[in-house]
Order: structure tokens, then sequence, then C-alpha cells
């Protein structure tokens, strides 16, 4: 276990440079959806009770009130690329455990399918 915390430790601090992401500039947009295309929707959703150290997804420590916020967010985008005009055929959910908070991402996945014909939802 100790040798694991180590690599862990050790591939985090390597790779902190790489996850030092800047604020998008001021008026950035999406770019605008071909009509033609059908979209999956990937729900990333980084929190996990524990830290795996061979995982190779985006997560971090499980913490109730920052995750909730981060679903109520989650929830909030899908809002706004369908305003944008995006329609989604399928939605995927994963990253870290998806299934951290189930009512947070039933709600999620409901929304996505209120908003977007979909036809099909994988984890």
């Amino acid at each position: 276990m100790i040798i694991d915390s180590l690599i862990g430790s050790y591939f985090r601090h390597s790779n902190r440079r790489y996850m030092n992401f800047t604020k998008s500039p001021a008026g950035t947009r999406l770019p605008s959806p071909d009509p033609a295309s059908q979209y999956t929707l990937y729900l990333h959703i980084p929190y996990c009770v524990v830290l795996c150290p061979f995982c190779s997804f985006h997560r971090v420590k499980f913490k109730r009130d920052p995750a909730k916020k981060y679903f109520q967010a989650l929830r909030r985008e899908i809002e706004l690329v369908t305003d944008a005009g995006f329609r989604f055929a399928e939605l995927y959910a994963g990253g870290g455990t998806p299934t951290v908070m189930p009512g947070e991402l039933i709600r999620t996945l409901v929304l996505g399918r209120e908003l977007h014909s979909v036809q099909g939802i994988s984890a």
C-alpha cells in the first residue's frame, strides 16, 4: 500500500504542470453544431471515495458538498449546450466513480433525456 501511495504521489506531482488550466478568454464560444451530425455527450464525474493509484482518469477525492455543486453545474452546462443548438443521441457517464451520488447522477441523466432524444446511455 505504501508503494502504491508513493507511485501515485510521484505521478500526480510530475504531471501537475499538465493539469494547470487557464480560464478561457472572455467571449469564447462553442463552435456551431453541425445539424447533420449526431453527438454523444460525455459526462465526466471525477469523484471517487478511494483514489486507485492505477486509474488514468482525472479524479478527486469525494466530498459531498463540492460534488453536489459539480452536478448542479453539470446540469447547467447541459442546458447551455442545448441552448447553443447541440442535440445528443447518446449520453456517456464516466470518469472517477459516476455512481458516487446516484440521485444526482439520475437527475442529470433525466435532464439529458428530457432535452434530447437520447437513444442510449452508457457508463
